[in-house]
């Protein structure tokens, strides 16, 4: 799956509402690991589209930790 998909996929399913996702930060560790913080997962693809676009250039390389959230479909 292309990266245009999966966040085409991300934004559509997920971006209604306010969704808090873990995300971490490459740069940064906390005793042995990335630093993880919460952030709203509108705010981390507008990162991932600024990211894709300039190739990281001065932005923190941030990581969603996909696996570590879950959404409740009603």
């Amino acid at each position: 799956m292309s990266e245009q998909c999966c966040l085409i996929f991300l934004i559509s399913f997920f971006c209604i509402g306010n969704v808090t996702v873990p995300v971490s930060n490459c740069d940064e560790k906390y005793y042995n690991v990335q630093k993880v913080s919460d952030t709203q997962l509108c705010d981390y693809v507008k990162y991932w589209q600024d990211y894709s676009s300039q190739s990281g250039s001065d932005l923190l390389c941030l990581y969603l930790k996909v696996y570590a959230f879950t959404v409740s479909v009603h």
